[in-house]
Order: C-alpha cells, then sequence, then structure tokens
C-alpha cells in the first residue's frame, strides 16, 4: 500500500504521520507553560483562536533528552476532538510511502506498544545523501498521541492572547 506521509526525524530516526492528520508544520513559537503538565507535555500555544497542547516527540518517546528551540518545528495534527502540536527536530517532506510487511516491522510494531502502525521506505528513488531512510521510515498512528492528550489531564488554559504564543 502506498500512502502519502510528512516525515520527520527525531531521536535518530526517520517518523511519518499520514498525510490527512496533518493540519500544518510551522516553526516552533514560544509556549506558554502551566503549573501540573504532564511529563511530556511543553505547554500551549495559540492556534486558530484556540489554545492547544504541544508535546515533545522525543519526550513522549522517552528518547531524546534535548532541549526545546527555536529551530524546532512543530507539526500540528486534526485530531477528532482538535488539534495538538508536537515539537519535533526536523521535517525533512512530504513523500509518497509503500508500507513493508514483514516480521521484523511486525517486530518493531510491537515494540512500540501501538504507537507505529507501520514501517514504510519511499515508493521513489530514496535520498542519495541520507542512508537513515533505508531503515525505514515509522509510521505513526495519530490518535495515539490524542490518548496522550486524553491521559495528561490537562489544566485549564486560561489567559488572553497575548500570554500564549501563536502559529496561526
Amino acid at each position: 500500500m502506498v500512502i502519502s506521509g510528512v516525515v520527520f526525524r527525531s531521536c535518530d530516526e526517520l517518523w511519518a504521520f499520514e498525510i490527512e492528520f496533518v493540519e500544518k508544520v510551522v516553526r516552533a513559537a514560544a509556549v506558554r507553560q502551566i503549573p501540573g503538565m504532564s511529563e511530556g507535555m511543553l505547554g500551549f500555544v495559540g492556534f486558530r483562536a484556540k489554545f492547544i497542547p504541544v508535546f515533545d516527540f522525543g519526550r513522549l518517546l522517552n528518547c531524546d533528552d534535548k532541549e526545546f528551540g527555536s529551530n524546532d518545528r512543530f507539526i500540528i495534527l486534526r485530531l477528532t476532538d482538535g488539534h495538538i502540536a508536537l515539537a519535533v527536530d526536523e521535517v525533512v517532506g512530504v513523500f509518497e510511502l509503500a508500507t513493508v510487511t514483514d516480521r521484523n516491522t511486525e517486530e518493531v510494531m510491537a515494540r512500540e506498544g501501538g504507537l507505529v502502525k507501520s514501517i514504510a521506505l519511499p515508493a521513489g528513488d530514496m535520498p542519495e545523501h541520507d542512508t537513515s531512510w533505508s531503515r525505514g521510515v515509522r509510521v505513526l498512528d495519530a490518535g495515539w498521541f490524542l490518548e496522550q492528550v486524553v491521559e495528561a489531564e490537562l489544566p485549564e488554559q486560561e489567559g488572553s492572547k497575548e500570554d500564549f504564543g501563536c502559529v496561526n
């Protein structure tokens, strides 16, 4: 099966979300931290007249302790109940990806605990300068991130538009 995916790099791996779950990719903005935030949550940011939670992708996976910085990108996911933003190291681009099914990919998917729904390779030629493509791209289940938001028991987001960074 071939899918269109937004491919990004984090934790020294390539990851992707199917394009229909990605609302927008933007340069990281200042986030508003609120007391009582869960591990992996950076805070809130203004997006389309609402305040949405921002999570650090690497921290959610316990694989990256790098500090969030202005060179990072936010991938804004469109979920059933709204939007969330994920801070990632680098967005590589939008690619056609062919999913792969074999014993090794099934083991990776099981090890990732429902987070990874498939492993894929570029449907066309692999970029010559980047050998990480040969390990495959982990295609993520956007629903898993919705569960993280629910489990986070988000604190109330009070404040004016000036109190929050905006990424509209």
